[in-house]
């Protein structure tokens, strides 16, 4: 998750396009292909430039503001690069909000993180001649709320898997968040937004066998696989029906249980899912409740359980034995009443 700075960047500001390295380190543009295209995989703007005589330890700036349609929800403003021997070096910038072909890999970014952008860079410096990597990029407003504006981070392709770089929100413009990223080494890149991922882990129905007017309780065990914190519904489908949900609020990696409990209305035999998730068969007698006419299998909620929350239960059950203590109270008032009159 990008952690949130105050401060502006320490280096200009927005995405003026004028970014140059410090002095002896000037950047001489060639070669700028437009092949433009738009799609699930397309060919994209790159520019092509070359680093003469750079110096070590010091950062070359490459402007990549022109590989960014007018139209475009994300761009890339700036690329900058700190070699650690002096020496000569090129790079090749591609940016596209669709992967980039031949080019970006097929692997999806890791945890369900949903791809905004894609930025490649081919470079004739070897990562381990490069100190630090950093570049900038920004997000329209309209393509990410405020909730989300946390959850934006930058993955490189390294070792055969995305991998999540330090991501830091750097501005809020009226139109735009802006985010400044590091990286050890250059690559292929996507920036996205991190998403939840939720999974079931586990679930179990308390009892198999039970007479109407039971008790039927199941537990359910979700899991957060995913990046950002976010909300998960679990529906109980009872025989095809759903006949109770529960939201719950999951942080990134964490883990929530629920139990539902409800009263079992008429007999018969049910399959019972929490949404996609097959907990169980229950078999339900229906001999003690002959005439039953109902058509729910489920007739009350009896009880709610989320993690260590407190069980809620119905109040409105009559007192056990109240008709019978009110029949003898009768009755001695009657005796009472004879008493006196002899």
């Amino acid at each position: 998750m990008p952690r949130n700075e105050t401060g502006g960047p320490r280096n200009g500001t927005g995405f003026s396009g004028n970014a140059t390295g410090p002095p002896g380190n000037a950047t001489d543009p060639g070669n700028r292909n437009d092949r433009a295209g738009r799609g699930p995989n397309v060919s994209a703007p790159s520019v092509n430039v070359t680093v003469p005589n750079a110096t070590a330890n010091d950062s070359v700036s490459v402007n990549v503001s022109e590989t960014a349609a007018d139209e475009s929800d994300v761009a890339f403003s700036s690329v900058n690069v700190t070699p650690t021997k002096n020496g000569s070096f090129s790079l090749d910038v591609t940016a596209s909000e669709a992967p980039i072909a031949d080019k970006t890999p097929t692997r999806d970014l890791s945890n369900g993180t949903e791809p905004l952008a894609y930025l490649s860079v081919g470079h004739s410096i070897a990562d381990r001649n490069i100190s630090n990597v950093t570049f900038r990029f920004r997000v329209d407003r309209d393509r990410v709320n405020d909730s989300e504006r946390d959850e934006i981070a930058m993955y490189r392709y390294h070792g055969e898997s995305w991998n999540a770089l330090p991501t830091t929100l750097v501005k809020t413009t009226e139109d735009h968040y802006v985010y400044r990223v590091h990286s050890p080494g250059l690559s292929e890149f996507a920036a996205g937004k991190q998403r939840p991922k939720f999974e079931i882990a586990d679930a179990t129905v308390e009892l198999t066998t039970l007479s109407v007017g039971d008790a039927l309780e199941v537990q359910v065990r979700i899991t957060n696989e995913g990046d950002a914190d976010g909300t998960f519904t679990a529906d109980l489908v009872l025989g095809g029906e759903t006949v109770a949900d529960r939201q719950l609020t999951i942080a990134e990696g964490g883990m929530r249980q629920t139990t539902f409990e409800r009263t079992v209305a008429r007999p018969g035999t049910y399959e019972v899912y929490v949404n996609d998730f097959r907990v169980g068969e229950i078999a339900v007698d229906g001999s003690a409740v002959r005439g039953n006419n109902a058509t729910s299998p489920v007739l009350t909620e009896d009880a709610e359980t989320v993690g260590d929350s407190t069980t809620s239960r119905n109040t409105n059950a009559s007192v056990p034995g109240l008709g019978a203590a009110a029949g003898l109270l009768a009755l001695l008032t009657t005796l009472l009443a004879i008493w006196r009159t002899q």
